[in-house]
């Protein structure tokens, strides 16, 4: 018995030797859970030269343009910037020889700094990843809404786990009376600060833009949907639609 009990423990005593060997960054060989994978091996996130790219992706409905405004206002090179959208995952879209920053520099005329943010509705992950992954240190920021009880409205299952994936419910993201934009956006920064520590996202900056946002929707709201206010991504009509649906979106 004493000596089955003495081999589990070395074998366990093995594989956490095993899993710190695995897990240390080639750069500067630091062990650490927050890894990005290249071709020369495992890099630890303070080693990195890569930009960080934001992805915010969502299901329809979700309330992702709260958060994608929310976004845009935590750092002061985007706050005034036009909402930037991925149309598609098509690769016969975008060139191979075409960076994403050349793609985005058609997009709007401001310039990106060391954090690029995009929006898209296009939840597969792993194309981002690919196309991507190697240039870029990408995270996912995305909303879901539970309430719904359908799949449609929530992220894929085969990404919730993904340790770059940062997910919001609609209830988190959605103000209300007795949940205001300041709580929206402390949530926010508190949530994206864990998986994201060493940017520096600003409060007061996501807050403002928010606000902003609906100030502006109120005077569009009664346009037709075909309008659209480009610097924050809101259409006339955008708010509580029935027409478009995950499965039935607008571009179609």
């Amino acid at each position: 018995m004493l000596i089955l009990v003495a081999r589990n423990l070395r074998w366990i005593g093995d594989r956490l030797m095993s899993t710190l060997v695995e897990n240390l960054c080639v750069r500067c060989k630091s062990p650490t859970t927050k890894m990005w994978s290249r071709e020369d091996g495992m890099v630890c996130l303070s080693c990195t030269n890569n930009k960080t790219l934001i992805i915010q992706t969502s299901p329809l409905h979700t309330a992702s343009t709260v958060l994608v405004n929310g976004l845009y206002g935590m750092f002061p090179e985007t706050s005034n910037m036009n909402v930037t959208y991925y149309e598609d995952c098509a690769d016969e879209l975008y060139s191979d020889e075409e960076t994403l920053e050349d793609f985005l520099r058609l997009k709007t005329p401001y310039p990106f700094g060391d954090v690029l943010i995009i929006k898209s509705h296009h939840t597969r992950l792993d194309y981002y990843l690919g196309k991507y992954g190697d240039s870029y240190d990408i995270y996912f920021v995305s909303s879901e809404r539970k309430e719904k009880e359908s799949p449609e409205y929530m992220m894929p299952q085969k990404y919730r786990d993904y340790s770059n994936l940062i997910l919001f419910d609609y209830e988190e993201i959605n103000e209300t009376p007795s949940y205001s934009v300041e709580n929206i956006v402390d949530g926010m920064v508190h949530k994206l600060s864990q998986t994201i520590p060493y940017l520096n996202f600003k409060t007061q900056g996501a807050v403002e833009r928010i606000k902003n946002m609906n100030a502006r929707y109120e005077e569009i709201k009664d346009m037709p949907f075909d309008y659209k206010d480009d610097l924050y991504a809101i259409h006339g009509s955008h708010r509580n639609r029935n027409h478009h649906t995950p499965s039935n979106p607008y571009w179609q």
